[in-house]
């Protein structure tokens, strides 16, 4: 019943839509997550003085 009670307020083309950008949002988080890991939880003067004036500018490892 989920599934007809759900196509019946929204067509095809808008759950595919809201799916896709679901799962957009999901990536992008654990890209962001990823990426940030090496500066987390470090202030923007201490980013700067492991890192350069620009702070960090390439992917850096998180460990090690």
């Amino acid at each position: 019943m989920g599934t007809a009670a759900a196509t019946g307020v929204w067509g095809r083309a808008e759950q595919q839509d809201f799916r896709s950008r679901v799962r957009g949002t999901l990536l992008g988080a654990a890209v962001g997550d990823a990426l940030g890991a090496p500066v987390d939880g470090l202030t923007l003067d201490a980013i700067r003085e492991a890192h350069g004036a620009e702070g960090l500018t390439e992917p850096a490892p998180a460990h090690g």
